[in-house]
This record gives structure tokens, sequence and C-alpha cells, in this order.
């Protein structure tokens, strides 16, 4: 039970953290392509972690926050 309840904390945890991403994105009008070329991954990279098809590594979420104008210690403080 309690490794279930763990996981369903880093899902919610990595949804948040995503929409957060996603919602600054839209508010500074770029497209998945733009961002992608910002922080050096894949515009497909960016549409697949935006739709939950696929899990950022600690890298790439530093990558999209800087690429972004946000500190990743901020938007982890916002998501916790």
């Amino acid at each position: 039970m309690l490794l279930i309840m763990k996981h369903a904390e880093s899902v919610h945890f990595t949804t948040s953290l995503i929409a957060l991403f996603k919602k600054r994105r839209k508010e500074l009008e770029m497209s998945h392509l733009k961002l992608a070329e910002k922080c050096g991954v894949s515009r497909m990279a960016i549409s697949h972690i935006e739709a939950g098809k696929r899990i950022p590594t600690i890298a790439t979420c530093y990558k999209i926050a800087k690429a972004l104008d946000l500190k990743l210690s901020d938007v982890v403080k916002k998501v916790e």
C-alpha cells in the first residue's frame, strides 16, 4: 500500500510540474518547436512530455525550466 501511495505522489508531482511548464510556455506564446530549440531536445520530446507519454529526466526538466526563464528550484517549490 505504501509503495502505491508513493507512486501516486510521484505521478501527481510530475503531472503538476509538466502542467506548470506547459502553462508558462503558452504564456510566452512559445511553440513546441521553439521550446525544443531553446532547451536542446526534440520537438517530439516536448510534445510527448506535455501529453504525458514521456516522463522527463531531471536534466530535461532543468533545461525546460531554463528555456522558459524559470528556476527549477522555484518550480519544484510551487508544485510541492
